[in-house]
Formats: C-alpha cells, structure tokens, sequence
C-alpha cells in the first residue's frame, strides 16, 4: 500500500522486516515466508530493479514448489510471478515454460477462471517477445475469446486482450488485422471510460505504427 501511495522505499522495509520475522517465527520453509519473498519481488518491480525483483521472486518459488503439491493453485501464482519477472529480465525461454506449469495447473480445476485466460494470455505474450508470433497470436486469440465469455464484452481486460492480440498481429506483419484489434480495445475502453488505464497511451501508439505501416504496405502496390 505504501508502494502504491508513492513511498517504495518505507514499503520494501516493511515486506523486509515481516520476511524476517516470519523466518524467525515460521521457519525457512514456510508458505508465509515464501508469500513475503514474492512481497519484496513485486516491490522491487516496482522500482523497476527486475533483477533483484526476479531473485527475491525465485526463492519464493523454490519454497512453493518443494512445500505444496504440484497441483496446487498458489504454485500457479508462484510460477506466474516468476515467469513475469524472468520475462521482464529478457529470459524469454524461462519464463514460457513457468507460464505453461502455470497455465497446467489452472486448467486442471476445469473451471473456466479469469485466471487461466490470464495464464493464455502471459504464455502469448511471452511467445511474442521470444518472436513465435503465430504462436502467440493463437495463444492470445484464445485468452480473447475466453475473457469474452467469463467476464463479457466490454470488460476492461478485453481490451487489453485486443491489445496483445494486435501486437501478435504487427508481429505477423498483418497491419490491418492490428488496427482492427487495437481500434476494437480503444472502443472497449472508452465504453468503460477507462481514461486512465495503464496501456492507453501504448494502445495509441501501436495503433498509429499500425496505421502508418499500412499506408506504407498499400502506397507499395
């Protein structure tokens, strides 16, 4: 909270002094103090140090993966923030393969989660930064249609969706398809009047690359 309110560095000391009062009192390997690993990683993301951010993020994990079941769903969670923090740190390979464990064990509840098309949707972006671009399209196609269906048409995480889907499509070289989806996410958003949402100005900017790379496309006919 702290973090958020603009103070990082009183917050990080505080996810600092519970991670060592939890090892005092639960011991090394408990779930609580794997949680305040994951607390310290998520801070120093948000300073963006990714480096210390994915070393505090991997000995949560190590803790979550030798203490609870494979198929337990905070692993998921473990996994999914360590797959963040290697992708932030360009280790694109890593980080596919956590977001597939991820994903595994998120399709075994057989529910169709938001948090699963959230697995689909970091795997896709994960293949479109390693280049896999029809990969990541399919995957990030998928992520759509299921958002779609849990949480309906004019969600904001739709238009983040779009949005990915759009980058896979610039990725294809498919300028059309891209403007298609990025003018799709604005619609989303301004039906929401998410004025502030995170990737807006991205979206804008995506969009008029996609325009100006179909100008280029149809003025070499």
């Amino acid at each position: 909270a702290l973090a958020s309110a603009g103070k990082p560095n009183e917050g990080m000391q505080l996810h600092d002094t519970a991670l060592k009062l939890r090892k005092q009192l639960l011991g090394e390997a408990s779930i609580e103090v794997a949680t305040s690993y994951h607390n310290l990683g998520d801070a120093f993301e948000r300073k963006t140090n990714h480096q210390e951010s994915l070393v505090n993020h991997k000995k949560a994990f190590d803790i979550v993966e030798r203490e609870l079941p494979k198929d337990h769903l905070y692993l998921a969670t473990s996994a999914h923030k360590l797959a963040n923090a290697y992708e932030r740190n360009q280790d694109f390979d890593a980080a596919i393969k956590l977001h597939k464990q991820a994903l595994a064990i998120r399709e075994k509840t057989k529910v169709r989660h938001p948090r699963t098309a959230e697995s689909i949707d970091s795997l896709g972006m994960a293949s479109y930064h390693a280049g896999a671009f029809l990969r990541a399209n399919r995957l990030l196609q998928k992520a759509l249609n299921m958002r779609f269906e849990i949480l309906g048409r004019d969600h904001p995480s739709k238009a983040k969706s779009l949005y990915h889907v759009g980058l896979s499509h610039v990725g294809l070289r498919q300028s059309q398809s891209a403007i298609n989806s990025f003018e799709k996410a604005l619609q989303v958003l301004q039906v929401q009047s998410q004025d502030s949402y995170p990737e807006l100005i991205d979206i804008h900017t995506a969009l008029a690359r996609a325009y100006a790379e179909e100008s280029s496309v149809l003025s070499s006919l």
